[in-house]
């Protein structure tokens, strides 16, 4: 599968990652510190990397980021080995919804577009289909 940074993808994650501090912690869901200047969901899709205590090392896939007030909140699809602490160092890897308007905008990167963004979806796949149904009286759905 495509993943954002790697070699195949082609963009240099320079500038689209971010040191932050554990602020809080609830459950799958830590407040960080540190991140103040990133919109909205620059993190969702992305990549949590522990760069210190027992979490060293791991990473972990970002479900959602939110900016607020108090500083920026992210949901993890899954939790760490080892219990979130407050005061652990981390870094993020901004997201990528593997989007052909995304890698234009956002990663000026359409060239290594991995995907089919010209290929028509399910939609026009059943609407052929209904249209050449023998048992619907020659009627278009």
């Amino acid at each position: 599968a495509a993943q954002f940074g790697y070699a195949r993808c082609g963009v240099a994650l320079t500038g689209f990652t971010a040191s932050a501090t554990i602020a809080s912690v609830n459950g799958a869901s830590p407040m960080l510190s540190g991140l103040s200047g990133f919109a909205d969901d620059w993190f969702t899709r992305g990549r949590l990397n522990f760069t210190s205590t027992t979490n060293l090392g791991r990473v972990l896939d970002i479900k959602r980021h939110r900016s607020l007030a108090s500083g920026s909140e992210i949901d993890l699809w899954a939790a760490p080995k080892f219990q979130i602490a407050v005061g652990e160092s981390i870094s993020l890897i901004a997201g990528c919804d593997k989007q052909l308007s995304t890698c234009v905008a956002t990663f000026s990167n359409a060239v290594n577009v991995r995907g089919f963004p010209n290929m028509p979806g399910n939609d026009f796949v059943a609407k052929v289909a209904a249209a050449r149904d023998p048992h619907n009286n020659g009627l278009k759905r």
